[in-house]
């Protein structure tokens, strides 16, 4: 049953509070599930929307980083593999590298005793080639041949140094030394790996 307006005019203060305290509970309860909670959910909703957004750009920003990082690593390691490459002689060059080295010796006053290249061994992206190597004069003069191979613009490596006692002769002397010297050669194609032989055999029982 409905109330008039002058009904509600004579009820009691304390009738005209709780209508109108209700009233306001009506209305707090339509805007709290009509307007307040739907709201509430969807901030949520796009908080969480936001916060894997800035994960995944944050994921990206991490990766560029590590792209830029190893692409700056491959830079300087094809930088330092040209400047290997040119310091190891191609094969049309070892020829005239090895003319080189005895014409060092001689101009240093050594006599090549023997002067042999080797058979090449083949390693993963390089081969080596080693040349015995046996010459005679004075110890200076020894000394200052490594020297100069030492700081030849290609790569040659002197191992297995030997040298003989010094012999003493009339106005000198002179010894002996042998070394291994060594130079490099590139390989384009990695060495192949070796194919297993045959198959293993079960074991009996």
């Amino acid at each position: 049953m409905a109330i008039t307006k002058e009904e509600l005019i004579k009820l009691p203060k304390w009738q005209k509070v709780l209508i109108l305290a209700g009233v306001i509970l009506l209305l707090g309860g339509v805007w709290y599930f009509l307007l307040y909670s739907p709201s509430v959910e969807k901030i949520s909703t796009l908080q969480k929307d936001l916060q894997r957004l800035k994960r995944q750009i944050q994921e990206q920003e991490r990766a560029k980083r590590t792209k830029r990082t190893l692409e700056a690593q491959i830079k300087a390691l094809q930088q330092e593999l040209t400047i290997l490459r040119a310091k190891l002689p191609e094969e049309k060059e070892i020829p005239n590298l090895l003319d080189s080295v005895t014409e060092i010796g001689r101009l240093n006053g050594l006599n090549f005793l023997l002067f042999r290249q080797e058979s090449s061994v083949r390693k993963d992206y390089y081969s080596e080639i080693p040349v015995s190597v046996r010459v005679q004069g004075g110890f200076h003069q020894v000394m200052h041949f490594l020297a100069k191979v030492g700081s030849m613009d290609r790569i040659l490596h002197v191992s297995e140094l030997k040298m003989e006692k010094y012999k003493p002769v009339d106005g000198g002397g002179f010894l002996q030394a042998s070394m291994k010297a060594t130079t490099y050669k590139y390989e384009s194609t990695p060495l192949p790996k070796k194919k297993r032989k045959g198959k293993r055999k079960g074991r009996r029982r």
